[in-house]
């Protein structure tokens, strides 16, 4: 309980705004415990599958569920559908690049967590997965500065400073929970 409570203590600090000295739930907030929930959910659940099924079968499940939940939303979706024309148009070819590479590491990212949940409790693989925030944090700077244009994280030395106490105290917090 400690721990779900340093986690949300974490969240909070993230929602609050420096300029209203105030700590208030905003729509960021509210989507961001509702991910969670639906992540941890779908963890452990993707554990049932794998080990009810083989790793590879479940993969396999996996690619052709979301190929189909894609297809039924250009399908029946007739918003996304446009959008999807119109982006498709006027994407500049540096920003299939990174979609590309977006897509290729989220899949593969995916197929290694998976994997792990194959080996070990859910819970723990969720812990060691929190170190994702201070890959975040280095990502989201580096790129900045090397694509400026496109990235526009912002940099400065006290919001670094803050999202990496953030980020301990998120590990922490998960550290406790899988106590």
């Amino acid at each position: 309980m400690a721990g779900f409570v340093l986690m949300l203590f974490a969240v909070g600090l993230v929602s609050f705004k420096k300029e209203e000295a105030r700590w208030r739930w905003n729509q960021t907030l509210a989507l961001v415990l509702t991910i969670d929930g639906m992540w941890a959910l779908g963890s452990v659940l993707m554990k049932m599958a794998i080990n009810e099924n083989s790793f590879i079968r479940s993969m396999c499940y996996e690619g052709w569920g979301m190929g189909l939940g894609g297809l039924a939303l250009y399908m029946f979706s007739p918003e996304i559908r446009n959008y999807f024309f119109i982006n498709f148009n006027n994407v500049k070819r540096e920003a299939f690049i990174f979609f590309g590479l977006n897509e290729f590491f989220s899949i593969a990212g995916r197929w290694v967590e998976y994997f792990a949940y194959s080996f070990g409790p859910v819970a723990l693989v969720s812990v060691v997965g929190g170190t994702q925030t201070f890959y975040c944090i280095l990502l989201g700077a580096g790129l900045t500065f090397m694509y400026p244009r496109v990235f526009k994280e912002d940099v400065s030395r006290g919001n670094i400073i803050k999202k990496i106490i953030v980020g301990a105290i998120l590990i922490v917090g998960l550290y406790l929970v899988n106590a």
